[in-house]
């Protein structure tokens, strides 16, 4: 090389030009070979990266190209031009080698809860993207915290995101809870989640859209026991959603939450009451017995308070802690 590798982050194509050379006891060329020339991308990093790297996740971290990490005001810059060009977009952000877009909850059945598993198969929980952010800043020494959000209102068992709506058909029972008046209903031991959608046996709390995830996925799973976030300085940091929170009040009113707590019981409930714009035949065969009757059934019922209930009780609806089981 002609000059010294740049003293800070960069990123670029290295070409090497080999050659073999046989030259004689006065070094005169005595024979000679070209081999020609490859170009392979360079990371050069803030810091020692983990071996083996991942390759997407170097190109990630790339995003800081030209930046240094010497002073506190630095790494805060470098965190940000990663968050802004990689993750605040929605962008999808691309495997390197096939440039599969990597996706939130694509799948509403995914499990994939780490960097590997999200590079792995291209979709992934909250957890891995976490992760993923995590290991691009780590690239260059930055160090964050993982953040578990949790349901802080007592009863609720965990919390929905997005846009709810209220579409109890007219007649049909209400909620007997005072905060959660509307009800989802499932039988027992039955997935209230598809592929792509929620599989209620009945629903009166109706999930309409987003906010919009990674992967531009506009309608991605807004049920959840937990969530996970990334906190970096005083900022809290959310690269499902690519969303930025000071607080749990903040969480909820950007990512608009609300709770649901959940209830199995033997019901004998009227078939014919489960009906409604929900169910054009107005009745649902909750026992799967052929008939719109009377029946005794055993069923999880979700029971739903919606963001646009709690709005003025944000600061008591979620909490935000340290998670040290990465």
């Amino acid at each position: 090389s002609t000059k010294a590798l740049p003293n800070k982050i960069w990123t670029g194509n290295l070409k090497i030009e080999w050659a073999l050379e046989e030259r004689g006891g006065n070094n005169e060329l005595v024979d000679g070979r070209y081999y020609g020339i490859t170009e392979n991308k360079l990371y050069i990093t803030g810091a020692a990266a983990a071996s083996p790297q991942f390759h997407t996740v170097l190109d990630i971290a790339g995003a800081a190209h030209d930046l240094n990490v010497n002073t506190q005001a630095e790494q805060v810059a470098v965190f940000e031009k990663i968050w802004n060009d990689k993750f605040k977009s929605l962008e999808a952000i691309l495997r390197v080698g096939d440039n599969t877009p990597l996706n939130y909850y694509k799948d509403w059945g995914t499990n994939y809860n780490n960097t590997a598993q999200l590079l792995n198969n291209a979709d992934g929980q909250c957890g891995a993207w976490t992760d993923l952010l995590k290991e691009a800043v780590a690239v260059h020494g930055l160090e964050t915290s993982f953040i578990n959000v949790k349901p802080k209102r007592i009863g609720d068992q965990g919390f929905v995101i997005g846009n709810w709506i209220n579409d109890k058909p007219q007649g049909d029972p209400t909620g007997t809870f005072t905060d959660h008046r509307l009800i989802n209903t499932i039988p027992i031991k039955t997935s209230y989640r598809g592929a792509n959608g929620f599989t209620w046996t009945y629903a009166q709390a109706k999930y309409v859209d987003g906010p919009a995830a990674q992967g531009k996925q506009l309608k991605p799973l807004a049920l959840f026991a937990t969530h996970q976030l990334i906190k970096f300085g005083d900022t809290y940091y959310d690269p499902s959603y690519g969303l930025t929170y000071q607080n749990a009040a903040e969480f909820v009113t950007k990512a608009k939450v609300g709770g649901f707590f959940k209830t199995n019981a033997r019901e004998s409930l009227d078939e014919f009451n489960y009906g409604g714009p929900n169910n054009p035949s107005n009745g649902v065969d909750l026992n799967k017995n052929d008939k719109i009757d009377v029946a005794e059934v055993t069923v999880t019922t979700f029971n739903f308070r919606l963001f646009t209930d709690i709005v003025a009780d944000a600061n008591d609806t979620v909490i935000f802690e340290v998670w040290n089981n990465q």
